[in-house]
């Protein structure tokens, strides 16, 4: 997933469970290990996260 904005990029590469932000700083490495799949489904703070995300971006309110 990659989100652009005005103030930088967010890179999540699930595929490494490597998160990368970009930013005026420069870039960024985060451990996203904790985001375990249980039953066949990712879960954890992460998966979290972006679902409030996604939510509040469908009801056009701030995060």
């Amino acid at each position: 997933m990659e989100i652009i904005g005005s103030e930088g990029k967010l890179l999540i590469d699930c595929s490494n469970t490597g998160l990368e932000i970009l930013d005026a700083s420069g870039p960024k490495q985060i451990d996203t290990t904790f985001w375990p799949v249980q039953h066949g489904q990712g879960v954890g703070i992460l998966r979290y996260e972006l679902e409030h995300f996604a939510q509040c971006i469908r009801a056009d309110k701030p995060s």
